[in-house]
């Protein structure tokens, strides 16, 4: 378990790396304006797949582990099934929407008709890849599961954007177009892997269907990643429907090079959560403090110089890295950071409530804080553009962390920050 959680971390850990060169690379040949608009497109896809796979991944780990267990195959079978059918529908019907919107001059990308085609296609893998991604943790090798996505597509994005910038002049059809190629061949690559993994007892079984049971159990799963989605995409797309494409190019750039503070969080959450399962398993909750307060400090501690790094040189750096026109947003930049500080001396709040069975605790943290930042990004960014959302963003964050870590105490009895 702890090597499937340690490849996991790692993976996430390149993704984001991988997402910053990406940011650079686009940042760098789009312009301002032109990366505004992408940042903008980018920000609406996770948000378009939340009628098609939100909590489909989660739902499907359980429920395939479970069948696996009790050696059900039909339900196994007709689980897949099912799923398919949902996001293949769901598509459909988002597809019928999103064309009827877009010609009655409603919907968010009018002025770019051009690229609606390319969202939508992005818009279906995503789905497809919530389904893949399910069953293979429901099939025990997390690692394999987010490999396509965490590893191949982002490699293969960087590499075909490097490509074209140096054979023609990049542009938003080509950025996107990229995107879609490596989403596919990631998905591709999925494919091949999950069908040599599908147990061999599972083939040729009669699919049972539970759909009225397999629906209501998706409910609250979905919730929770709608609002875990929101939480992190809201700030760039307020700021693209309330401002101009320059504070939307400024605010990506921010929460981009933010990304790079919670890196050692990520890592860190990712090595600790077997730990905690055992410790919650075993009621050893001397332990669970120790881990706690162990991996608050030392993230705290990692994340600290970066964050004072990017409060105090923010324009120079963002000049040196992204370009001069982007030194615009050194004041979102040490906004974020600073919000980055607090999360990461809170310590592993998110992760010691979901690994102890507490993540209704955690739904309801997100549901404040998402308030709280939409509150304060549509009050703030009519007025001061992306520092308005980073407010926005930043004083969520440290709600919600401060909600997390009342919470963790009221619930295990341990303090989870760094002091």
């Amino acid at each position: 378990m702890i090597k499937n959680f340690l490849s996991v971390g790692v993976f996430n850990a390149f993704a984001l790396l991988v997402g910053f060169l990406v940011s650079v690379l686009l940042a760098r040949s789009l312009g301002v304006e032109v990366f505004g608009q992408y940042s903008f497109i980018m920000s609406l896809v996770p948000l378009l797949a939340l009628p098609i796979a939100a909590g489909l991944p989660q739902l499907l780990t359980r429920e395939m582990a479970g069948y696996i267990e009790l050696k059900q195959w039909g339900l196994f079978q007709g689980g897949i099934k099912s799923a398919y059918r949902w996001v293949g529908l769901s598509s459909a019907f988002l597809t019928l929407v999103c064309f009827v919107f877009f010609l009655l001059g409603l919907f968010p990308l009018t002025g770019y008709g051009f690229v609606l085609p390319l969202v939508l296609l992005l818009v279906g893998l995503n789905g497809l890849n919530a389904v893949r991604q399910g069953i293979m943790r429901g099939l025990g090798v997390p690692s394999m599961a987010v490999l396509p996505e965490m590893l191949v597509q982002p490699a293969l994005l960087l590499v075909s954007l490097f490509v074209l910038n140096t054979l023609f002049d990049l542009n938003l059809l080509a950025a996107l177009s990229a995107h879609v190629v490596s989403a596919l061949f990631a998905m591709i690559s999925a494919v091949f892997i999950l069908r040599r993994l599908l147990p061999k007892a599972a083939h040729g079984s009669e699919p049972e269907f539970r759909n009225k049971q397999w629906l209501a159990a998706l409910l609250p799963f979905g919730l929770l990643q709608v609002f875990a989605v929101l939480n992190l995409n809201i700030g760039t797309v307020l700021v693209g429907f309330l401002s101009t494409d320059a504070e939307v190019a400024a605010m990506r750039v921010a929460e981009k090079f933010s990304q790079l503070i919670v890196l050692p969080v990520i890592i860190s959450n990712f090595v600790i959560a077997p730990h905690i399962v055992v410790a919650w398993k075993n009621r050893d909750m001397e332990r669970m403090q120790l881990l706690a307060r162990h991996s608050a400090r030392a993230t705290f501690l990692l994340c600290l110089p970066f964050s004072m790094a990017f409060i105090l040189w923010g324009e120079p750096l963002l000049s040196l890295v992204y370009g001069e026109p982007f030194a615009i947003a050194a004041q979102p930049l040490s906004i974020i950071a600073f919000g980055q500080i607090v999360k990461g001396f809170c310590g592993p709040v998110g992760i010691l409530l979901t690994m102890t069975n507490h993540e209704g605790e955690t739904l309801k943290c997100h549901v404040v804080a998402l308030l709280v930042s939409v509150g304060l990004c549509l009050l703030l960014i009519p007025h001061y553009g992306a520092s308005g959302a980073a407010v926005g963003i930043s004083v969520g964050l440290v709600v919600w962390n401060a909600m997390l870590g009342i919470s963790v105490y009221r619930n295990l009895r341990i303090k989870p920050s760094a002091i």
